[in-house]
């Protein structure tokens, strides 16, 4: 299995990364996202996965129905949604 996990763990817990989205990204490790990502000036790109990794430009998605992960940019994402999976449907 490859492992997508940064050669330098950051504390995104200290200056300068309190308040920011590495910061919201690794303390939610593990959960379901949906992200949306802006790509040229106005074109919106959507991916989903579990959060698998967090570094300081990237995040991994991990796609377990097909074992596979995606590198993402995290200057570009603009809007993350947490998919709550234990909410009874």
């Amino acid at each position: 299995m490859i492992d997508f996990k940064p050669d330098k763990q950051e504390d995104f817990n200290e200056n300068p990364y309190i308040g920011s989205m590495q910061q919201v990204l690794s303390m939610n490790k593990g959960e379901a996202v949906i992200c949306e990502f802006l790509i040229g000036a106005s074109n919106l790109v959507t991916k989903s996965g579990l959060l698998n990794a967090v570094a300081d430009k990237y995040f991994v998605l991990f796609h377990p129905n097909n074992n596979t992960y995606t590198v993402c940019d995290i200057y570009s994402v603009k809007f993350i949604t947490f998919i709550n999976r234990s909410a009874s449907s």
